[in-house]
């Protein structure tokens, strides 16, 4: 209940403190239960105090984190005995905080990949996706000083990996 409450509060758009670890955390217990066959793995190396609005970025993992999912179910479409893995890693590098979501869904083609971020771009069939999501998770990790970038390989999966600079990031560390 408290994860939801989390991430349901995208209209307030009040900067606060709060620990990507725990962002993170409360997104994937609510992807599991609609995808509990695919194991989420996270690894914090670092976990700072960020300022940020937490429903905005809340709804980048989110958005994030069931891509991954729907595509390693599409993979599994084909290769059964496929054991999908998404893996998210938040690490520090110099004054940057940087999130690497990992999955080893069925990737894409390099079209795709050059138009992730085109707003109501999607791969999906009519009616299951609408093509923002990606274009919205674009805007609000600029929008908190960051950058995101996608790295991806049919049949191989995708790599999402978001820099959030130094003016966002506390100093405090845990």
């Amino acid at each position: 209940v408290e994860d939801l409450r989390t991430f349901s509060h995208l209209d307030n758009v009040k900067h606060t403190q709060v620990k990507v670890s725990e962002l993170i955390n409360s997104t994937v217990h609510l992807v599991q239960t609609q995808y509990n066959s695919i194991e989420i793995e996270t690894q914090f190396d670092y976990s700072p105090l960020i300022t940020c609005i937490p429903s905005k970025l809340s709804q980048v993992f989110m958005n994030i984190i069931v891509n991954a999912c729907q595509s390693i179910e599409i993979r599994k479409q084909l290769e059964k005995d496929l054991k999908g893995i998404v893996s998210i890693k938040a690490a520090q590098d110099d004054n940057r905080l940087v999130l690497t979501f990992a999955d080893n869904g069925c990737g894409m083609k390099e079209e795709t990949l050059h138009r992730i971020f085109e707003p109501f771009f999607t791969t999906k069939v009519v009616g299951t996706g609408t093509g923002l999501g990606m274009a919205i998770s674009f805007g609000i990790i600029e929008e908190h000083g960051g950058s995101i970038e996608v790295e991806s390989a049919v049949d191989q999966g995708t790599k999402i990996i978001i820099n959030l600079m130094n003016r966002v990031l506390n100093s405090t560390n845990t």
